[in-house]
């Protein structure tokens, strides 16, 4: 179902480090080149995905992006980033003083 399929497409851009190319894409999701490159078309008609400069890769749309964020809490928000490798996330319950001040942002 092509629901499906964008939103797999989706999710693979979001889990990638940077821009993804389509091949890419239709590699990881096991669906057809040719039906990734439509969808990706229509996700960007819709304002999901943008090309990247070089046009060779797709990434989120900051819009897309920001209203994602709009809708989750502060908890799912820092369980995202620690999913994508962060170490060590600051948390606004936490008081942090020292090097980085009251509101621990070491520099």
């Amino acid at each position: 179902m092509s629901v499906n399929r964008a939103f797999a497409i989706v999710r693979a851009v979001a889990n990638s480090i940077g821009p993804v190319s389509p091949t890419e894409i239709a590699k990881q999701i096991g669906v057809p080149r040719a039906s990734v490159y439509r969808l990706i078309k229509t996700l960007e008609d819709e304002r999901v995905l943008r090309h990247s400069k070089d046009r060779s890769r797709v990434e989120l749309t900051a819009g897309f992006l920001r209203n994602m964020l709009a809708g989750a809490s502060t908890d799912q928000i820092i369980a995202g980033f620690e999913q994508l490798g962060g170490d060590r996330v600051f948390r606004p319950s936490e008081r942090h003083v020292g090097r980085g001040g009251a509101f621990g942002c070491a520099l």
